[in-house]
C-alpha cells in the first residue's frame, strides 16, 4: 500500500469518526428534546384538568348563586358545594404533585 492510499485510509477513517460523534451528540440531544416534549405534553394534561375542574366549580357556584329557596336548604346547598369544591381541590392538589 502507497503512501497515498494509507493517507487517505486514515483521512477516511478520522471523517468516519467525525460523524459518528456528530451523530451520537445529535441523538442525545434528540432523546433530550422528547424528554423535554413529553414532560410538556404532561403539564398541557394537568392544565386541561384544572381547567375543567375550575369551570365545574364555576358552574356550581353560579347554579348556587341562582338558586332561591329557604335558608335552610341554602344552608345544605352550599354545604354540599363547599364538599365538591374541596374534592376538586383536592384532585387538583393530587394532579399538580
Amino acid at each position: 500500500m502507497n503512501s497515498d492510499t494509507k493517507y487517505n485510509f486514515l483521512n477516511i477513517e478520522l471523517k468516519l469518526v467525525k460523524l459518528i460523534k456528530e451523530r451520537d451528540e445529535l441523538e442525545k440531544r434528540y432523546l433530550e428534546a422528547l424528554k423535554h416534549t413529553q414532560e410538556l405534553e404532561q403539564n398541557i394534561e394537568i392544565h386541561k384538568n384544572t381547567i375543567a375542574n375550575l369551570a365545574e366549580k364555576n358552574k356550581l357556584l353560579k347554579i348556587a348563586s341562582e338558586i332561591d329557596s329557604s335558608g335552610e336548604e341554602k344552608k345544605e346547598l352550599k354545604l354540599k358545594i363547599n364538599q365538591y369544591i374541596r374534592e376538586l381541590d383536592e384532585c387538583i392538589r393530587l394532579l399538580s404533585d
